[in-house]
């Protein structure tokens, strides 16, 4: 088997290392070569396209999926991530098949080679003439390498050098473009240096009929009124909102605008806690479904809302896939890479003074002055756009 895994692409790898090392061409040169190649349809049966990062991020890549499907569509498509992202492309029309990595905590160190290795047999059987990496770092390097493709593309990561052992798992090494784009649209760049385009940029998340079914039964009893949908709550603390704020917004949309909130937060401990504590200083009564709904259902719920409204994080990119109207409030990361990917979205944020000063780095420790900054009155209007 190891030699199966192995000796196959070190003989690929080794021709292309000498082509580079011959014929080193500056990236932009060669962004601007790759621009009219493109890879021939009928040369590529099998596509494998690696995001081992987080929900949010893995969402960010359903339009570049749909662009490979129109520029191949005989092609078998297989996406490869996370196992806790792998729900956002369940009912993807794009792809074929998803490969996961498992992430499960608690793992022995035995077990989790052992289920490494059963990856990477399928990844080398998926027999990928074509692979795209979206994700910086040895563990998507190594198994674009190890799939044996004849095309392999990816980005340059800032800090790798020519003789970068990640920079030899490509075959196609192109440049992060210059200047701010958003996730979606540098992902399609990408695609764009090889001819791979679609007019559709929209992300796609298709929920099930269970779930819908399930939203929809949930939601009937506050029908004809309008339904938001709220999650305050980010892995980071310092992506979040303070806890009054988002307590006084509960009340206003309940107390007065008439409408229903339903609130929703991730099954982790910290999420849950913080939930706990909005409710608490609410005077009104939301339905509070934190750490109750699947990943399927916590979209279908925001397919029924009316509005949705929280912080950067992937229940509100979720929102924009199922196309409801979003009210992202964000704080030190950026608004021109991470906003809603949406014609139906208002983003707020404020000047980040650790990001102005360079003098502080965000962490956990709290909310951040920026966030803080964003006032209930802001976000009332807001909702008033939508509602």
């Amino acid at each position: 088997m190891f030699q199966s895994i192995l000796i196959v692409p070190l003989k690929l790898q080794r021709r292309r290392a000498c082509i580079r090392r011959n014929d080193f061409l500056s990236w932009e040169t060669i962004a601007n070569k790759h621009r009219t190649q493109m890879i021939k349809p009928s040369g590529v049966r099998n596509i494998g396209v690696f995001k081992i990062r987080n929900i949010g991020d893995v969402l960010m890549i359903t339009p570049a999926l749909r662009a490979l499907r129109e520029s191949y569509p005989d092609a078998k498509i297989t996406a490869v991530v996370n196992s806790f992202a792998a729900p956002v492309l369940e009912n993807n029309p794009h792809i074929d098949r998803v490969l996961v990595y498992d992430r499960s905590p608690g793992k022995s160190k035995w077990a989790g080679l052992v289920q490494e290795l059963r990856l990477l047999r399928e990844i080398r059987r998926a027999r990928f003439d074509l692979t795209v990496s979206y994700t910086f770092g040895e563990r998507a390097a190594r198994y674009c390498w190890l799939s044996g493709a004849r095309h392999r593309i990816a980005f340059k990561k800032w800090n790798w050098n020519q003789w970068s052992w990640q920079s030899y798992a490509y075959t196609d090494l192109l440049p992060v473009p210059a200047g701010f784009m958003h996730e979606v649209e540098w992902h399609l760049w990408l695609l764009e240096q090889f001819d791979i385009r679609s007019q559709d940029k929209s992300l796609c998340l298709r929920t099930g009929p269970e779930a819908r079914q399930w939203a929809e039964q949930l939601v009937a009893p506050y029908r004809p009124g309008k339904i938001v949908h709220i999650h305050p709550m980010a892995r980071w603390l310092f992506k979040c909102w303070d806890d009054a704020k988002m307590a006084a917004v509960i009340d206003w949309l309940e107390l007065e605008t008439g409408a229903k909130v339903f609130l929703t937060a991730d099954r982790e401990g910290d999420e849950m806690a913080r939930a706990d504590a909005i409710v608490k200083l609410c005077k009104s009564h939301p339905v509070v479904l934190a750490g109750k709904t699947t990943l399927t259902q916590l979209a279908a719920l925001s397919g029924q809302a009316d509005c949705f409204l929280g912080v950067d994080t992937a229940p509100m990119h979720i929102a924009a896939a199922v196309g409801t109207p979003v009210i992202g409030l964000f704080g030190p990361t950026g608004t021109e890479s991470w906003r809603p990917w949406s014609d139906r979205q208002i983003t707020l944020s404020k000047p980040c003074p650790c990001n102005l000063e360079k003098k502080q780095v965000c962490d956990w420790s709290g909310v951040r002055a920026c966030m803080q900054a964003i006032t209930v009155e802001e976000v009332k209007a807001a909702l008033q756009t939508f509602l």
